[in-house]
């Protein structure tokens, strides 16, 4: 499972985006692969370079020892800076 942030910002542009999965916090520079079964919850946000800081979002996914995997991602907001992109995966809900 890779997991990829799209970050857009059109007007500054964004300075920093950041990420956890299971609650351990990094700086988000390229795609995260994910392997070893189990439950994930990544969480994310970005701050733009005008110093706002988007709201914090957070997916949940699940990879079983059968190979298959599901995601329930939160829904694109108007003002969004950053949306989560997972490969490999079968979406199984969508927050409504």
């Amino acid at each position: 499972m890779t997991i990829t942030l799209n970050r857009w910002d059109g007007v500054s542009g964004f300075a920093l985006t950041r990420m956890a999965i299971n609650g351990v916090w990094t700086d988000y520079h390229h795609p995260v692969t994910v392997t070893e079964t189990g439950e994930y919850w990544v969480q994310f946000y970005t701050i733009d370079f005008a110093g706002n800081i988007e709201a914090e979002k957070i997916a949940q996914f699940v990879i079983r020892e059968d190979s298959i995997e599901t995601v329930i991602i939160p829904p694109p907001a108007v003002n969004e800076l950053v949306y989560p992109q997972f490969s490999g995966v079968r979406v199984s809900k969508r927050y409504d």
